[in-house]
Formats: C-alpha cells, structure tokens, sequence
C-alpha cells in the first residue's frame, strides 16, 4: 500500500522529523529534492550528527550540503583532501588511512580543514609509513594541535627514524583535551610521548597495545586516569598509589623464566582502588601469583569484575581458594571450561554477588548442548539462583553434532540465547538469557 505524500507532510516537524531519521544519508538527499519542507527538514542537524560517510560519491554530497556528520572513514586521502576545500560541514569523528609521504599530506589538509570548523573531536590515524618521512611530521603537528579532540586512536607500522629532526614538540605550545588514547606501536615514540605529556591532566583511559617498556612514570602523573591496559612490567608498581586507577587490563607477556612480572604482582597487591581487572592471555605466565596478589589486596573487597582467570590444572584449588576473598564480585570470566573444583567452590556463600559467569571455550568440537547438561554445571546453576553463565565461544553448533541432546533435539532454539541460569527470564536478566537447569528437553 503506497502512502499519500500530502499525508505525510500534514506531519507536525517534529514527527516527521522522526520519520526521517530512519532513512540512510543518501535516502535523504534523495527526498529533499520532493519539495520545499523536505528541502530543509532532509537537512536538520539533528539526522546527520549520527551519519556514517565513507562513499565518496555521497561524501562530496554531503561535505556540499549537511550542516554535520557524524563518522567519515578516509582510505583515499586525496580525493578527500579535494572535497573538503570548501566545505562547511563539521565532522565529529575522522577515520584515516595514511600509506605514503603523498597520501599524509593530503591527510594533514584534512585533519587541519575540518578541525578548524571546530569538529574531529575523534580521531582514528593508521599511519603505514615511517614517522620521520616529513610530510608525517606535519600531519602528527596537525593531529597534536586539534582543539578540544577527545579519543584518539593510532595505529603505527612504520619505523620511528629521527623524528626529533622533523617534529620539534618543545616548540609546540599545546592545551589539553584528550580524555581517551589507543596507541598500537611496539616502541615508545617522540609522538606518544608528547601526546601523554600533554594531556596528562584530561586523560582518562590509556591503552598501550605491543608496547613492551611502558612510560609509568607519565602515567602515574595523570589525576584522572581512570582505565588502562598495557602489558605488565615491574613499572607498574609505581602506579600502585594512583588513586583514580579503578581498571586494568593486563595483557600476555612473561619475563624468560616464565614469570609474571614482579612489578606488576606488587601493583595488584598494594591497590586499594581497583573494581575491575582483566588478566588478557596471562594463562601462558604458568603462575597465579597475579590472582593470589589481588585477593590479598584491599581491592579484593570491592572488585566487582575479574576476566581472563588463569583455570589451568596445576592452579585449580588455589585459584578456588581465592573466589571467597572478592565478596562483591559480579562478574568472573574464565579462561577456560572450568573442572569441577572451581565451579563446586562457586556458592551464594562464598561469592553472594555472583550475577555473570563467563566460559570462554577454544575447543571447536565442544558440543554447548552437551556441557549445559553437565551434572555439573547443572548443580551451580541450581544452588545458584541468580547466577547467570555466559558463553564465550560455543554458540556455534554443527548440524552434524554425534552428541547424545543433538540426536534427541533439545531445545532447537538454545544457540540463539548467550545467558543460561536455573529460572525463567526476569526483569533483572540480561536480554538473551534462557532457562536450563533442571529442564529435560
């Protein structure tokens, strides 16, 4: 049934407003050429802050025409760098690829025409070429002297090379912003180490992905810091004191006897600030020094989510006998299809605010079926009433699964759901949880 146009524009501005907001950027280019009302409506601020860009044909368009824009992802700095001349759209978050000395001096006449209209205050760089090529440095200058950006992203492959000869940051005078920081390099750079210089006062999240010495130093000098994830080093004991520090994310990395770093233990014991802290592939380190350090810690009362727990065979009752010591845990993600032991040691006694148990399983020929009917998990359900368990690897079943419930068709509809628990859905329950425990098909 095709709907009268006439009966569409009676339409108050604000309903019809909310009509349009459900049409794709190039839907409302289309339908602005209807008629004098669309004309403008098809134009209000309020249906492009959110608009996702990166087609060049619609971005020349909409570079011409929208008052804003939410996303634009670049690929082709050049052609870019053309339509963004005379432009007076403002573009909140910018996504660049930059692969060559030509490609970033496209980029930094992007970057630099787009800010200037007061918009980039997110910025995803991914620079493929070396930091001490010249036309990078004038880009990083671009970058660094965004006013008011706050996430940045940057993603380095290129080798460093006497970038202090082409960038000259002591010159640079700079005013903080940036509230969220995600570096990917596998060194400490002059660029990062300016960017943590200069907004140590603003920063609140910092993620140091391959970087092996991490600048704790700078980092313990950030007030508001408040989330980071780094690899562990003996550095981070000096973060130990910060008292805005409440996440961590601790990813894989050993010293050459195979132990954790004991730095980083030290850090995990002596924080009394921490509620969440993820131990990132660290079942490799062969130790649950990590997991002991923080249940002596006085975080250990007020964690209320632990991720990556190491559930290797050797570190089974030590791990169990840490549980009791985070009495306000909510959330527990194992490494691992937990045995026995560890889910015998999961009670309303030893962990009263357990909600989420996660499961993350590597072993592809693991039937879901199979082990949500394991005697086992079965009883932690049931004694467990308001716990939930999370699948983190098994929702994917074969057509052609041997096990004894796939041959016998139960319930068809359960790799649909993620949340399993012992009682029918609540309102307090995640949106995909499904009863299990104690059902016989």
């Amino acid at each position: 049934m095709e709907m009268d146009e006439s009966q569409l524009l009676l339409l108050p501005d604000e309903v019809l407003l909310a009509v349009l907001a459900h049409l794709e950027p190039r839907q409302l280019l289309q339908c602005r050429v209807l008629c004098r009302r669309l004309r403008d409506l098809c134009l209000h601020r309020r249906l492009w802050q959110t608009a996702d860009v990166s087609d060049l044909f619609l971005l020349r368009a909409a570079l011409n025409l929208a008052p804003c824009l939410g996303e634009v992802r670049v690929t082709n700095p050049e052609a870019v760098a053309y339509l963004v001349q005379g432009t007076a759209c403002v573009v909140n978050e910018l996504s660049v690829q930059v692969c060559d000395q030509l490609n970033a001096a496209f980029a930094t006449t992007i970057v630099g025409k787009l800010s200037a209209l007061g918009g980039v205050k997110e910025l995803s760089l991914h620079l493929l070429c070396p930091l001490s090529t010249p036309s990078v440095a004038t880009l990083l200058k671009a970058v660094i002297n965004i006013d008011g950006i706050k996430e940045l992203f940057v993603r380095r492959t290129g080798a460093v090379g006497p970038m202090e000869a082409v960038l000259p940051l002591s010159d640079l005078e700079l005013r903080p912003s940036l509230r969220k920081l995600t570096y990917l390099s596998c060194e400490v750079d002059p660029f990062l180490d300016l960017l943590l210089k200069t907004h140590a006062p603003t920063l609140e999240e910092v993620f140091l992905f391959f970087l092996h010495e991490i600048p704790t130093t700078l980092l313990g000098s950030m007030p508001r810091l408040r989330v980071l994830a780094c690899h562990p080093c003996d550095g981070l004991s000096e973060l130990a004191d910060l008292p805005s520090l409440e996440s961590v994310r601790l990813m894989s990395r050993v010293t050459e006897d195979g132990a954790f770093f004991a730095g980083a233990v030290d850090f995990l014991r002596r924080s009394s600030h921490l509620r969440s802290v993820e131990f990132n592939g660290t079942r490799d380190v062969g130790s649950d020094a990590h997991l002991v350090a923080l249940a002596d810690s006085p975080s250990a009362l007020h964690i209320n989510a632990i991720s990556g727990v190491d559930v290797a065979q050797g570190l089974l009752e030590r791990v169990a006998a840490t549980l009791p010591k985070f009495s306000l845990l909510k959330y527990l993600g194992l490494d691992s299809v937990p045995p026995n032991v560890v889910l015998k040691a999961i009670s309303p006694e030893t962990l009263p605010s357990l909600s989420v148990l996660s499961v993350r399983s590597t072993d592809r020929g693991m039937c879901l079926h199979a082990w949500l009917h394991d005697p086992a998990v079965q009883d932690v359900l049931v004694r467990n009433p308001n716990l939930h368990l999370y699948e983190a690897g098994m929702s994917t079943i074969p057509d052609d699964c041997a096990c004894a419930w796939c041959r016998w068709g139960c319930h068809g509809t359960l790799q649909h759901y993620k949340y399993y628990s012992s009682h029918a859905r609540r309102a307090d329950c995640p949106e995909e949880c499904y009863q299990v425990a104690g059902c016989s098909s």
